[in-house]
């Protein structure tokens, strides 16, 4: 378990896992990131972290014809901020 996340006003994104849907990630990470003014040092390491994290939720946690939706958590409190991601696909069990 992680350190826990900044308390205050969060931003949230829905997705679907088509891939149309997923191209607005990174528009919605930027604009979330100037709303709550994280320097842009933080942002780039954010949007690689956040690219991987919903690219293995839409390739792995649904079946190849079955649809699912991802939603993204920008929490952010000065000097600290934590994206989350929630998905109801399959678990990833990495001792499998």
């Amino acid at each position: 378990m992680g350190p826990p996340e900044p308390a205050g006003p969060q931003l949230v994104l829905h997705l679907h896992t088509d891939t149309a849907d997923l191209a607005r990630l990174h528009p919605w990470l930027d604009r979330a990131a100037t709303a709550r003014a994280l320097p842009q040092t933080m942002l780039h390491g954010m949007h690689v972290a956040i690219e991987e994290a919903v690219a293995n939720v839409a390739l792995h946690a649904f079946g190849p014809d079955q649809p699912g939706d991802i939603a993204v958590r920008l929490c952010a409190a000065p000097g600290v901020a934590a994206l989350v991601v929630e998905d109801g696909g399959r678990p990833f069990d990495p001792a499998a």
